[in-house]
């Protein structure tokens, strides 16, 4: 993780559009947790799936500090 600490931006793309193992998902929230409480980097997060989905796909931690952390855009298509 102290790479993933060690970058101003971090992009994670499609997120949760892949099943995950338990062990991933807690890497993921760690990661998640620490950009934002030790060093206020940038995460930049794309998935076609909203809060309620990432809480039920994946954790409900992990929903909770994006939704703590990032700001949500809404891109519908035209």
């Amino acid at each position: 993780c102290i790479f993933l600490q060690s970058h101003f931006y971090l992009i994670l793309d499609d997120f949760g559009a892949n099943k995950v193992r338990e062990d991933v998902v807690d890497v993921l929230y760690l990661i998640l947790d620490r950009r934002e409480r030790y060093s206020k980097l940038k995460t930049l997060i794309t998935s076609n799936l909203n809060l309620a989905e990432i809480a039920q796909g994946l954790d409900n931690r992990i929903a909770s500090r994006i939704s703590r952390t990032c700001k949500i855009l809404v891109i519908k298509a035209a």
